[in-house]
Order: structure tokens, then C-alpha cells, then sequence
């Protein structure tokens, strides 16, 4: 039987890399030269913790809404302040908890006023008690009930049940030690704990039991609030109040959320409005429609879109919306999900304000409605909330995210929300090496700061003498704007990130700046126990050292003891940080080739037999080197490209590297032992298998 030690096969692969004593093979002329990669978008921005702000509608039909959401909180909370942890799971979550968050209540109710005045002389009929003057006026609510009902088995949770409630077990999870469970109880109802401030928030106990109690506690906020729902008004008055200034902190992203069965009516002009017919002829029974069919009273959305990030920064402010958006069908994939992927849903047919008759008076035809039970009964209707959609999709874009209030779980919404928010907070960890440069020490990308029609040149005292990369591109109001890329400044730093010395470290920490380095000589983190290297030296590979003992992927690993940092680091020192904050942030390296651009990929049937060196890395199709084959352009003898295999070569062979009546790779390669021999196996698959860490016969 024939055997490829792995030796060879590891030349084989640094020759077809390093291009050294191979054969000279230029890319594919179909491939742009040069191309300028943005590689990565990041967001360091500064942020190290997030206020969160909650809007809870307090009508009279929120109440199955107000029962979802104290359940909800959870993931949301969970997912920035206490993650489930990637030793247990495997998880695309590549975000470290907050340092701080907080997270405040404020209602619907405005009273009928409006724009700071007092409307209830202007009100026409009898006086609504619960309408009387400002109503709760963006006032943080503090009043709790003395405990909640928590939904069992829907809250996700790790083997640590870190995430539940206190006393809660995770239940669910196949592997005794790894996978996602759910937070479950024999008695679902837990205690309200007092808050620390007229808002609660997160301290340095881990993993902060008390907090998502408290934000559960806050969702419930009762129906006793003013049917003229003015959710977005509460929330810029919320933020413009002198008594709770302190809720917003400077180092912190701002997150508003949304939660109403309603749409918005904040009145700009509540003396005009109540003096149109719906509101003034009260025998007509169209109150509630008076605020769609008379829009010109209100502010409009892209008002308080100016309010929110004047409270902030322009990036530093993330809306949502949990509201009247369908919630089934073509309609619901039209109408949920970030801002940016919106702008079909107000074309939608029940996103249209329609008004029609229910008994006596006068409603909008839903946006969706909701059934529960045998004979099921409805438990969430919801009209159209078209400015909250607006508001996501005209002004907050990528910032923002709606989601329908008639689902019955809400736990995907707020993974999504929590996502959204995490990925503006302060990142280090990059997904792949970039290149290096020994003489000066530093990557040879760029990180590069977004600006938006603010000049054409960078800020000297910030970026030095650089030219800005310009780009033109059109805004939502389709207005042209030029984005303006600032380089940050690199700081020369060690490649392997153990050797930057204290002294070193400080003196960067003080620049304004940016430095990559890799952990190259440690394996005590997951990604080191799971790359097939030995990045310490000592001989062993992932599992097999020591070091990895108790990370996961390895047997028995509980991941208590493993370090959390990754592999790739792109760091951007606390000065810059600050001076960015809120900056969209990218990695941008410029390349001989897109490897965005399908033509420049090495990984298709056409690719594979066009005798092209698609990708540029000097290796291409799937020859076999050892049977001396030529393809079309009468050279032979080339390396094969592992990214072909197991596309068919060009001699008609298929690169399987389960061949027919041989063990699966499954079954073998994890172990170390050989696959079966049944043929000639082209270059492409022994460098494949060389590559998970695999010996053929």
C-alpha cells in the first residue's frame, strides 16, 4: 500500500504557498488588479457599556405583550451582561459581556400633552382621568410589582445555568456538560428585588442574578396608562429630563427599545389635532384613527431620529421596535429585521391604514393578530406602527431593528437586538491573520475611521499627514454623500502578542493608534486547542497539550479554565478609542485580487478545470502531479489547489477523500489512521487531508 508521510505532504503545501522552486503562475486576467478589500467592519467606538432604554406601552390591551416581555428580557439582558459561554457551546457569539449596563422604563403615557403643553383645555368632551396633564412625562418608572410569572423552558441557558433565574435549572442539553439548554422551574414566579437607582443595573457580581429580575420586574407596567400613546415623544422626553441626566454615560452605547401594540402619536400640535373632526365630533367613534388621518399634528419620525442621536453621537444610538409589523408570510420577511432591509415594508397591504368599523367605532385594520388556545381565542392585535418602520429604515438604517409584537416568543428578537448592540461595543479579536511586515513591525492593512461629508481632508491632529480614501455613495433620501476613510495611525509592535513587554505596552496604551499582534506561542485559549498547529512548540497539538485540558472542543473539558483570548488581535489604544467613539471602524487591506469576487476562487467545478490560477496563490485545478498529467495549456507538473478538492480533475478523477468501500473520513481521521488506498489520489486531496491533520495510505 502506498503512504504520503506527512513531512512530504507539508512540503508540498509550503511550496504551493511560499511559491518557492514553483512554478511562476499568474492570476486569472478576470480577476481586478489592484482591488481595495474592505476586509472587516469593526465598531471599537469607544463604548464599554450600554444604557439601555425600554419604552413600555401601558394600555389597555398590552397586557399579554407586558407577560412576554418580562421573559424576554432575559436573552436580551443575558446576551449582553452574562453570554452564554463559548466553552459550553459552540456559538457565533464573538462578543465579551459589558462592563456596565443599565437599563430604564419609561411609558406611553404623555397625557394629552403636547411638545411641553398642557392640552386638556383643548380636549373636547369629558376629561379622561388617566389623559389628565403630562401623564408620566418620560419619568423613569420605579414601581414594581412584589414578583413576575418567568415562561419556563423558553429563556436559552448553558450547563452553568448561569442565565436563569436563581434556583432554575438548564434542562434540554443533550451532552452533560456541552450545548444550549433552557431555563426551566417547578414554580415559574420569582421575587422583585429593589432597585438601586430609578433605574436598575448591572455590578460586579457574576453573573448578576439580580438584574434581569429587575429589568422583568420593570416590563411590568400595567394598562392603566392614556389610550393616546405617545411612545416616541416619552422616549425623547425620557432623555431630555435634567433629574435623570446621569442615566446616560459617557463611555456607554445608547439602545432604545420599543415595545407597543400601538403606532406612535406624538403630538407636535395636540390643540390642532383635537380640534379635527374625529376628536371634535366624538359621535363619529373615530378617535382612534385620528392620529393616522391627521399625521400634520405630529412630529414627524425623522424628529426624534435628531433627538436620539443629539442625546449620543450619530453612531452611537441603536433603535428598535417590537411592534404592529406582520409577523407570517412574505409580509413578515418584508417587515423584520435591521432598518436597512425595510424598505419594502410599507408597501405591504397590512402595513396600510384602513379604517374600518368594529362594532361602534372606528379602528385600523391590523397589522396582525395573534390566537391562542382551544377554541383559540386572540391575544395580541397590533395596527400598523409604519413611523416606527420609518424611523428604522429612513433615518437609523443598520442601527436599528423591528421585530412583530404578535409572535409569541420574542427570544429570537432579542438575540437579534443584543447582537445588534454588542457589535458596536469595543472589539479586539479579528476572524484571520493579516499580513506582517518584520522590518517595521505592523500589519500591512489599514484601520480606517468613516466620515461622512465632514471635509476632504483628516484631521491632521488626529491622523497625521495621510491622504483620506474617498468614496461616493447615495443616502436613503437619496442624496449623494461622500464617505471619507481616515487611516489610524500604526504602532510597530511584536508580532506574537507575549512579546510586547509591560514598559512597551504602556507607551502604545498612550498613542493614538492601532497595533496587531497573534498569540502564536500559547495554547490555553479554544481557538489555539482547535487549529492543528502546535503554537507552543512543545510537540503536542491541540488536545493532545496540556494546556488545552479543560477547553473545549476537548474531552471533558468543563472551559472554567480557559483563557478567552483569540488568536488575531487588532487593537485600538484607549486614546483612540475615545477619540472615535461611535465611528464606524474597518480593516482594509489592499490585495492583487478580490477574494469577494466569485471569478477570483478556486472553489467550483469551472474553476477547478479552466487551467486558471483563479485565486492568485500559485497553485490551481486538480491535477495529479505524480502521473505526470498536462492540461490544456501543456504544462504539467503543477500543484494542485486544495480548494479544488474534491471538485472532478482534469483527467476526469474525482477528488473524494471518501473513497467507495473505504472508511468514512469521519471515522478515521480524527483517530490518525490511514484511509484504504483505491486509487491515485490527486495533489489536491493529500493536501486537504495534510491539512486536517490526516495520513492517506
Amino acid at each position: 500500500m502506498k503512504r504520503i508521510a506527512l513531512a512530504i505532504m507539508t512540503l508540498v503545501v509550503a511550496c504551493a504557498a511560499a511559491q518557492i522552486g514553483c512554478m511562476d503562475r499568474q492570476p486569472a486576467p478576470v480577476c481586478p488588479v489592484p482591488t481595495e478589500l474592505k476586509a472587516d467592519d469593526m465598531q471599537p467606538g469607544g463604548f464599554d457599556g450600554v444604557d439601555l432604554l425600554v419604552m413600555v406601552d401601558n394600555s389597555q390591551s398590552m397586557t399579554q405583550e407586558q407577560l412576554i416581555l418580562s421573559t424576554s428580557f432575559f436573552p436580551l439582558v443575558n446576551s449582553l451582561a452574562n453570554p452564554i459561554n463559548t466553552e459550553f457551546v459552540e456559538t457565533d457569539w464573538p462578543y465579551d459581556p459589558a462592563e456596565e449596563l443599565r437599563l430604564a422604563v419609561v411609558t406611553s403615557n404623555m397625557g394629552f400633552s403636547s411638545n411641553g403643553t398642557n392640552n386638556d383645555a383643548a380636549w373636547p368632551g369629558d376629561m379622561v382621568t388617566e389623559c389628565q396633564g403630562f401623564g408620566d412625562n418620560g419619568r423613569f418608572q420605579t414601581d414594581m410589582p412584589a414578583s413576575v410569572s418567568i415562561a419556563t423552558g423558553v429563556i436559552p441557558c448553558d450547563v452553568s445555568a448561569a442565565q436563569c433565574p436563581t434556583g432554575w435549572t438548564c434542562d434540554g442539553i443533550s451532552d452533560a456538560t456541552f450545548g444550549v439548554g433552557t431555563c426551566t422551574s417547578a414554580t415559574p414566579t420569582v421575587t422583585c428585588p429593589a432597585l438601586p437607582a430609578v433605574w436598575a443595573e448591572t455590578t460586579d457580581e457574576v453573573p448578576n442574578p439580580s438584574f434581569p429580575i429587575q429589568a422583568s420586574c420593570l416590563a411590568q407596567q400595567g394598562i392603566g396608562g392614556c389610550g393616546f400613546e405617545q411612545q416616541l415623544a416619552s422616549v425623547a422626553r425620557a432623555l431630555g429630563r435634567e433629574d435623570q441626566k446621569e442615566f446616560i454615560h459617557d463611555s456607554h452605547l445608547l439602545a432604545i427599545l420599543v415595545v407597543s401594540d400601538e403606532e406612535d402619536c406624538s403630538m407636535e400640535n395636540g390643540a390642532g389635532l383635537f380640534a379635527q373632526e374625529e376628536v371634535s365630533n366624538q359621535s363619529l367613534m373615530k378617535v382612534n384613527i385620528a392620529c393616522g388621518e391627521n399625521p400634520s399634528f405630529l412630529f414627524a419620525p425623522g424628529d426624534f431620529y435628531q433627538t436620539f442621536i443629539d442625546a449620543k453621537s450619530p453612531n452611537g444610538v441603536v433603535f428598535a421596535a417590537i411592534a404592529g409589523v406582520p409577523y407570517e408570510g412574505a409580509q413578515a420577511v418584508a417587515c423584520q429585521g435591521t432598518g436597512d432591509v425595510l424598505g419594502s415594508c410599507l408597501d405591504q397591504a397590512d402595513m396600510q391604514l384602513v379604517p374600518e368599523l368594529v362594532g361602534t367605532s372606528w379602528f385600523y385594520h391590523p397589522a396582525c393578530t395573534r390566537s391562542a388556545g382551544d377554541p383559540p381565542v386572540e391575544v395580541t392585535k397590533a395596527y400598523p406602527g409604519r413611523r416606527y418602520v420609518e424611523l428604522a429604515n429612513g433615518s437609523f438604517q443598520n442601527m436599528s431593528y423591528v421585530y412583530s409584537i404578535c409572535n409569541a416568543d420574542w427570544s429570537q428578537a432579542m438575540m437579534d437586538i443584543s447582537r445588534l448592540i454588542a457589535a458596536q461595543m469595543a472589539g479586539t479579536c479579528y476572524k484571520k491573520p493579516l499580513d506582517w511586515d518584520p522590518v517595521d513591525k505592523v500589519a500591512k492593512c489599514n484601520v480606517v475611521v468613516e466620515y461622512r461629508n465632514e471635509g476632504e481632508e483628516c484631521d491632521s491632529d488626529l491622523y497625521g499627514d495621510v491622504e483620506p480614501v474617498i468614496k461616493k455613495d447615495t443616502s436613503p433620501e437619496g442624496e449623494e454623500e461622500v464617505l471619507m476613510y481616515c487611516p489610524i495611525p500604526k504602532l510597530p509592535a511584536e508580532q506574537d502578542c507575549a512579546d510586547i513587554s509591560d514598559t512597551q505596552a504602556a507607551a502604545i496604551a498612550s498613542e493614538f493608534g492601532w497595533y496587531y499582534c497573534e498569540n502564536m506561542t500559547t495554547e490555553d485559549f479554544s481557538e489555539a486547542c482547535d487549529d492543528h498547529l502546535d503554537n507552543d512548540g512543545d510537540g503536542a497539538i491541540d488536545c493532545e497539550d496540556t494546556q488545552c485540558a479543560d477547553c473545549k472542543p476537548c474531552p471533558d473539558a468543563t472551559g472554567n479554565n480557559c483563557s478567552k483570548t483569540c488568536k488575531y488581535v487588532v487593537m485600538l489604544t484607549e486614546t483612540a478609542k475615545a477619540a472615535v467613539a461611535g465611528r464606524q471602524v474597518a480593516v482594509q487591506c489592499l490585495q492583487q485580487f478580490s477574494f469577494e469576487d466569485r471569478n477570483c476562487q478556486e472553489d467550483t467545478l469551472a474553476s477547478c478545470t479552466d487551467s486558471l490560477d483563479n485565486d492568485g496563490n500559485g497553485i490551481w485545478d486538480c491535477a495529479n502531479e505524480a502521473d505526470g498529467e498536462t492540461d490544456d495549456s501543456d504544462e504539467k507538473g503543477h500543484q494542485a489547489d486544495p480548494n479544488c478538492c474534491p471538485m472532478t480533475g482534469e483527467s476526469g478523477q474525482t477528488c473524494d477523500l471518501e473513497p467507495e468501500g473505504a472508511l468514512t473520513f469521519e471515522e478515521t481521521c480524527p483517530e490518525g489512521d490511514s484511509i484504504p488506498y483505491t486509487g491515485g489520489y490527486p495533489d489536491a486531496c493529500l493536501i486537504a487531508a495534510q491539512r486536517n491533520g490526516c495520513n492517506l495510505p
